[in-house]
C-alpha cells in the first residue's frame, strides 16, 4: 500500500510498531507549541516556549510573574504593590485585574 503524499516527505517521522498483523509505520509530525501572552494586555511573552521535552527553566524565564505578564505589565505591578505596602497607595484605587499580582508581590 502507498502512503498519502504528506507522510512522504523527510521531515515527518516514521516509526514502525509491531502489531498482531506484522510491522507497521506510522507517521508522526513535529508539533509547534502555541505563544504565550500576557494576562492583562495580552502581548506576546518573550522568552517562553511550550514546545513539550524541554526542561522547565528553559520554558519560562526566571523573573517575577514570568509566563504570565509582560515586562511592562510585571513592572507596573511591582511598583504598584511597593506603593501599597507602603501606604502610598490604596488598594482599592488600584484596577481590579491588577490586585491579583499586587497582593502577591
Amino acid at each position: 500500500m502507498m502512503t498519502v503524499p504528506k507522510n512522504r516527505s523527510n521531515s515527518v517521522r516514521k516509526i514502525k510498531v509491531r502489531g498482531a498483523k506484522g510491522m507497521r509505520i506510522h507517521y508522526r509530525r513535529r508539533v509547534k507549541g502555541t505563544r504565550h501572552y500576557c494576562a492583562l494586555c495580552c502581548a506576546s511573552l518573550a522568552g517562553t516556549s511550550s514546545q513539550k521535552g524541554l526542561a522547565a527553566s528553559k520554558r519560562t524565564p526566571s523573573r517575577k510573574f514570568a509566563g504570565h505578564l509582560c515586562h511592562a505589565c510585571a513592572m507596573q505591578a511591582i511598583k504598584l504593590s511597593a506603593r501599597v505596602s507602603q501606604g502610598i497607595l490604596d488598594i482599592s484605587s488600584v484596577d481590579i485585574q491588577m490586585r491579583k499580582y499586587i497582593s502577591k508581590a
